[in-house]
């Protein structure tokens, strides 16, 4: 029996071949595939797998399947796939600890950035919803809103699309892992912590706002009983 050339299954091997053609076509988002006709002639294969490659790429977000009309490009969208985070992290607690820890380097990135570019109006961006997480860890409501809007906004003042998209995947994580309302103690203090890195970035301090949103994931790290310590020197933490 002679080897196959190519160890993968057909249908892996056809959602490979659609995706080099979007690449080197230099598809667009909303742009037109061939039909299901046209590429099985092109590809040598039967529509049937290109129908279901079809289906698969769309269930990843990289098509849209519009009945009557045909295949269409999809603008790259992280959610697709963190869509499903939450469901597998369920089986696979070692996966969440690993987001974690690259959530904490994407963002300890992110701040090293936005230290160097930051502007007045964007100081009074974060103060504001500072402010809001305040108002609601007094009065025991959770605040997961503002918490993610805190990050993100840090991730847009870094000026980095694909670190925003990423990140982005990672906040839909949080929302759908979150169990419960957090004790009006552990929200002062998650308040506490944002405050902390809002004033080390708005003062431009970058070590200590490096510090501070490292312990911020060390106590995210705690949470799934994985302590985490980075260290930046004696005589740390500042005063």
């Amino acid at each position: 029996m002679k080897a196959l050339r190519d160890a993968r299954t057909l249908q892996e091997q056809v959602c490979d071949a659609i995706k080099q053609y979007i690449i080197s076509q230099r598809l667009k988002a909303g742009d037109r595939l061939p039909s299901e006709h046209q590429m099985a002639n092109m590809l040598a294969v039967s529509r049937t797998s290109v129908r279901e490659a079809l289906a698969t790429l769309a269930a990843l977000g990289i098509v849209e399947i519009k009945r009557g009309k045909g295949a269409f490009v999809c603008d790259f969208d992280i959610k697709t796939i963190t869509d499903q985070l939450p469901y597998g992290l369920q089986f696979h607690q070692e996966d969440l600890q690993d987001l974690i820890e690259i959530r904490r380097l994407l963002e300890l990135y992110a701040i090293e950035k936005v230290i160097e570019t930051i502007e007045d109006d964007q100081m009074e961006q974060l103060r504001e919803i500072v402010e809001a997480m305040a108002v609601k860890a007094q009065q025991g409501e959770d605040f997961v809103e503002e918490d993610i809007a805190f990050h993100r906004t840090l991730a847009e003042m870094a000026g980095k699309r694909v670190l925003l998209l990423i990140l982005s995947g990672f906040w839909e994580v949080v929302i759908k892992a979150r169990q419960g309302v957090p004790s009006k103690e552990r929200l002062q203090a998650r308040y506490e912590e944002h405050l902390k890195i809002f004033e080390a970035v708005t003062a431009r301090k970058l070590r200590d706002a490096l510090f501070y949103m490292d312990a911020h994931f060390d106590r995210r790290s705690a949470e799934v009983e994985i302590p985490m310590r980075h260290k930046y020197g004696v005589g740390y933490p500042p005063s």
